[in-house]
Parts: C-alpha cells; sequence; structure tokens
C-alpha cells in the first residue's frame, strides 16, 4: 500500500519491486593455525563461533542496495562474506522510500535473499581448505535486526 506519502511499509515495498541483482563484494576464508588438521567431514556450531553481520543501505533514484557484510571466526578458520542485493522499484522512486521503510526491508526481505548466499558461500570456502563445515544458525524473519547504520567512521573498517 502506498500513502500520500510514499510507501508505507515494506510489505507494500516488496510488492512494487524486483530483485535484480546479487553481488559479492568480498569472498574469502583464512584457515586458522592449528596443530591437527580438522576433519572434513566435521561441521562445528556457529554459534559457538563468533558471527558479525555489518550492513549498509545505498538507493540511486530507481534501486535499493542492501549491503551485509558476514565476519565469522571459527575454531578451522576465519571467513569473511560481503554481499549486496539490488531491489529495482518497478513503480515509484526510492525518494518515495522512507528511512523506516528501507529498514524494514533490509531486516525482512533483503537480508533473508542474501544469507543463503552467505550460507553457501561459507560452506564453500570450508569445503575447498578441506576443513570442517561451521554450520550457520537458521535465521527466522523477525531474528535479524539492524544495529547502528554502518557511518563514514565505520566503514572503512567494516567495508574496505
Amino acid at each position: 500500500m502506498t500513502t500520500a506519502k510514499g510507501i508505507a511499509d515494506a510489505k507494500a515495498l516488496l510488492g512494487i519491486c524486483e530483485l535484480t541483482g546479487i553481488r559479492f563484494w568480498e569472498e574469502s576464508v583464512r584457515r586458522q593455525a592449528t596443530e591437527t588438521p580438522a576433519d572434513p567431514t566435521a561441521s562445528s556450531d556457529a554459534h559457538e563461533a563468533g558471527i558479525r553481520i555489518s550492513t549498509k543501505i545505498g538507493a540511486n533514484e530507481t534501486e535499493l542496495h542492501f549491503r551485509f557484510r558476514l565476519n565469522l571466526d571459527d575454531v578451522d578458520a576465519k571467513y569473511v562474506c560481503d554481499i549486496e542485493t539490488i531491489f529495482a522499484l518497478t513503480e515509484h522512486s526510492t525518494s518515495e522510500v522512507t528511512e523506516e521503510v528501507r529498514r524494514e526491508f533490509a531486516e525482512k526481505v533483503a537480508f533473508m535473499v542474501a544469507f543463503s548466499h552467505m550460507r553457501a558461500s561459507i560452506l564453500g570456502s570450508a569445503g575447498r581448505l578441506g576443513i570442517g563445515q561451521p554450520v550457520l544458525p537458521l535465521m527466522r524473519l523477525g531474528e535479524f535486526s539492524i544495529g547502528s547504520p554502518v557511518t563514514p567512521e565505520n566503514a572503512e573498517t567494516d567495508y574496505s
């Protein structure tokens, strides 16, 4: 639903946009130094590993860009997956989408799209190194929320 002020909520935005792109900015893995080789058939619980997710939201006139950077410190390796989802508005301009609606959409839609690709990236990276594959937790709708927004000060450390 749209109002005189613009797009009312994430559900209304979902009705007038399409996923048009998924862009990987970075995929990396670095083996941790261990004395014994890991069992490649084993998996570790990512709940116990350190997971950090940074978020950056941007737009041009017709597209909304949602970038998510996952850092995972596991027993066997350190992983980074930096991915952007791009949604084109089929009607309206992005100027009609408030910051609140963009944030809600990022949490409920864009992140859910990105997370499946992040999971595949982590599993594939572990497989290429022949180490145990960390199992990322199931992400249920409403469990992910954006913390503090990316500022010029933390953008350099999070996205460089």
